[in-house]
């Protein structure tokens, strides 16, 4: 889904959850402090993450 105000293509519960599943099946070595999720196409602090990757290009 996109945004109605900014037209970003959300993230959605699907790939919200699948970042969780994710977490919680790490190693158990490995510890994960912290994940932050934002949309590619979003800026931060004036700089752009549009990322070059397709849906195709997706492997999850």
């Amino acid at each position: 889904a996109q945004s109605k105000e900014s037209g970003i293509k959300e993230i959605t519960a699907h790939e919200l959850a699948d970042t969780i599943l994710y977490a919680v099946n790490v190693p158990a070595h490995i510890n994960i402090n912290r994940i932050e999720l934002q949309p590619t196409e979003q800026t931060y602090g004036g700089m752009s993450f549009d990322a070059a990757v397709t849906e195709e290009d997706d492997i999850a």
